[in-house]
């Protein structure tokens, strides 16, 4: 049993398996097995063919957010494409689908049976279907009304279930006739096999025509493809124009009854293949607006990566109790009643349990909870995740983690990523080797020695960096001069620099405006500086320096050892003398740990509940062996607004200069990462100010027109927010900020010419 430490709210969801079905080129057989073998799965319409001879195949099952492939045929070249991604292993009881007759998966049995409870089946709405298979439409007509394999080939009579529930209620099409106007309409095997799914998101594309060829296998293939990534679409193919005719009249209609247009028009998409040569003018309705599109690998891929998951219910909110006595918390999470644990074979039967649970369960700057969608670290979050007993399998998610489970499970114990081992294993994942550096361990120490990043804000103040830069380890100052450095004065324009910080909320209770005695105060107590006594020795007349928590009556000499009585030298005393203290009591400015914590905060508060990971410095090389190792001074991983991963890596220094080495650096481990998934940045920031020279080095590191770069200096840093320049606030969100955001503003800022 877990003894509670916390309470975090997550949001658990259940949804079925996503299945990539892997065919080769020009085999219809495979290819109609693929459909059938759909229709007979809860969720199975949305579950995409994967052409394994086709270029695009391995962008499909990364755009597509597949959970696993199934090879549709034994042959070897579609086997060893399945290979290729273990990171999706199949995870049913057997190696088929089906095994004696059962599957691992929900079937639609639970959805036929839903149906039936809900509504009242009538022969003017359920029809089953059927057709000659010599059919030139067989496959069209397959892939939009559905239909089942038969039951010696995988043990169970669908067609005999759909009809128990639904009723009998058989249409024939025969060759030659006419296409039903409202076929997709009523209660088919395709709409079935979706039944009371809930998307996680509205499709990526209106709703319209694809143009093709029956008979072509990749057009075939593209229209399922396009049905399972969301998009509401019918096939329509000249040749067959007059079969055709009256479903094409009536579907804009049915679209537009359906979207409750308020203009009574409807956005329509009409794709073909590229190369296609289709009629110009097709009749697709009265006053409809026609997008015409041609579906190139950009817009396939980018339609696909759009798909949206299908749920057997919203997400519920659930609690979960957090065990932080660990240097890695535990995490239980009591799971949601589920909707499938009444099925009389729930406990043979496997769901994914999607579960978002935010950034993390706490202030550790060195733990995480959050999951970054990198499928191919599937095992990795498993093995890194996993408690006792140990999770069978692992699917990455954009929103969280999808935890392989049967739907009796009622709880869930995770444990929390530790940060430095994530992120290597990223860099990893791109041919990058990237491992904590001295400087890297040094700041990540200072940080949780403030509190976390929230507590690094004291660090804005340029009189707290100059107090910890004035005096060296072995010096003392008094708390006059501690104060008197922390509010400065302008000697030129002879106003308190202070004012500027008054409004900061630095300290935690603050009231009212920010005083430098306060924040001396505070400083203490994150032990940045201890209090001691400077004591002269009775017998060498040597000067030294005891700490208050040493502080005795008889105290040896720290430089000839005598001990003598220092009551007499307290007599009139002043005050304490004060002296830098742990990390703060290194030689060498703590590695340059500032300014990289003034930059992670100052992201981190334009972040807000953004998911994240900023860590300090690592030391980075590439697989290459000939390859020169390097550093970079922060590493900074956010979920992009446009679904990618945004990667930032970056240089951070007080008052030295960003020289060539130090942008050409940043720019290589920045290139390392494919621009499909990861969006990368570099990042230059200063507590002082980019010189002309600094700022046209920077800016080198833009490619291909791209913005890329972020550059911060101390008028960034040191306000409440960024790119504020003594006028109106940038435009910049406050909340939610991404690094695209940031680079934004870094080209209006510094690459305005």
């Amino acid at each position: 049993m877990i003894p509670v430490m916390g309470i975090l709210h997550v949001h658990v969801a259940y949804r079925p398996f996503r299945i990539g079905w892997c065919v080769r080129h020009g085999h219809f057989e495979d290819f109609e097995q693929a459909l059938r073998l759909s229709h007979t799965l809860w969720g199975g319409r949305n579950n995409p063919v994967i052409v394994i001879d086709d270029p695009l195949a391995a962008g499909l099952v990364n755009a597509f957010r597949l959970d696993t492939l199934y090879p549709i045929s034994a042959d070897d070249l579609v086997q060893a494409f399945v290979g290729r991604f273990p990171h999706l292993r199949w995870p049913g009881i057997g190696s088929g689908l089906f095994e004696g007759g059962f599957t691992s998966f929900q079937d639609i049995s639970r959805p036929l049976q839903r149906y039936c409870e809900k509504m009242k089946p009538g022969p003017n709405t359920c029809k089953l279907y059927t057709w000659d298979q010599a059919d030139p439409l067989a496959l069209v007509l397959l892939s939009s009304l559905g239909g089942y394999p038969c039951q010696a080939a995988v043990g169970t009579d669908y067609g005999s279930l759909f009809r128990t529930y639904i009723g009998e209620f058989p249409v024939v099409i025969k060759p030659n006739s006419p296409f039903p106007p409202f076929a997709t309409q009523g209660v088919t095997p395709s709409l079935i096999s979706s039944y009371d799914l809930v998307p996680e998101h509205p499709p990526g594309s209106p709703p319209g025509f694809y143009v093709g060829d029956a008979a072509d296998f990749s057009d075939l293939v593209n229209f399922w493809n396009l049905r399972a990534a969301g998009v509401g679409l019918v096939f329509y193919d000249h040749v067959h124009a007059e079969r055709l005719s009256k479903f094409v009249e009536t579907y804009p209609q049915i679209m537009e009854w359906a979207q409750k247009a308020e203009r009574g028009l409807v956005a329509f998409a009409v794709i073909a293949r590229p190369g296609f040569d289709a009629p110009q003018a097709i009749q697709l309705g009265k006053d409809v607006e026609k997008y015409n599109y041609v579906a190139t690998t950009e817009f396939m891929l980018g339609l696909a990566s759009r798909a949206p998951l299908m749920y057997f219910q919203r997400s519920e909110s659930s609690l979960a109790s957090v065990d932080e006595q660990r240097p890695r918390s535990l995490v239980s999470i009591q799971l949601p009643e589920n909707p499938l644990r009444d099925d009389r074979f729930s406990n043979l039967r496997k769901v994914i349990v999607s579960v978002y649970p935010g950034a993390g369960t706490s202030e550790n700057f060195e733990t995480t909870l959050w999951t970054p969608f990198i499928p191919e670290l599937n095992d990795y979050y498993r093995e890194a995740l996993s408690f006792a007993p140990q999770l069978e399998q692992v699917r990455s998610e954009r929103a969280g983690v999808g935890i392989i489970a049967s739907p009796t499970t009622e709880a869930i114990v995770v444990r929390e990523l530790p940060k430095t081992e994530l992120i290597a294993k990223i860099f990893g994942h791109v041919g990058l080797k990237a491992e904590p550096s001295q400087a890297g361990r040094v700041a990540g120490r200072l940080v949780t020695q403030m509190g976390g990043l929230s507590g690094c804000r004291v660090f804005k103040i340029a009189g707290v960096r100059a107090l910890i830069n004035k005096y060296d380890p072995l010096q003392s100052f008094t708390r006059d001069e501690a104060v008197q450095v922390i509010g400065q004065t302008d000697a030129v324009k002879g106003k308190d620099k202070f004012r500027s910080y008054e409004e900061l909320n630095v300290v935690p209770g603050q009231d009212g405006k920010l005083k430098p005695d306060r924040v001396f105060d505070y400083l203490l107590e994150k032990r940045v500086f201890r209090a001691g006594l400077s004591l002269r020795c009775l017998n060498c007349d040597l000067e030294f320096w005891k700490p208050l928590g040493e502080l005795q009556t008889d105290v040896p000499c720290e430089y000839c050892g005598m001990q003598f009585n220092i009551t007499p030298q307290l007599r009139n005393r002043g005050g304490w003398a004060f002296r830098r203290s742990g990390l703060f009591g290194r030689q060498g400015h703590q590695e340059g740990s500032i300014p990289v914590a003034l930059t992670l905060q100052q992201i981190d508060a334009h972040n807000g509940m953004r998911r994240s990971l900023l860590l300090p410095a690592m030391n980075v090389v590439s697989g290459c062996p000939s390859a020169r190792p390097c550093e970079t001074d922060l590493v900074i991983l956010m979920q992009g607004k446009s679904g990618k991963l945004e990667i930032g890596v970056g240089e951070c220094k007080e008052n030295g200069e960003i020289t060539n080495q130090d942008a050409s650096n940043m720019a290589e481990i920045a290139a390392a990462f494919p621009s499909d998934r990861f969006e990368s940045f570099v990042i230059f920031s200063k507590t002082g100010t980019f010189s002309a020279e600094e700022i046209s080095r920077c800016r080198s590191c833009c490619t291909r027109g791209k913005s890329r770069v972020i550059l911060l200096d101390g008028r960034d840093l040191e306000p409440e927010f960024a790119y504020i320049r003594d006028g109106p606030r940038s435009n910049i969100p406050t909340e939610g900020a991404s690094l695209v955001d940031f680079a934004f503003e870094t080209e209006i800022e510094y690459f305005k010419d």
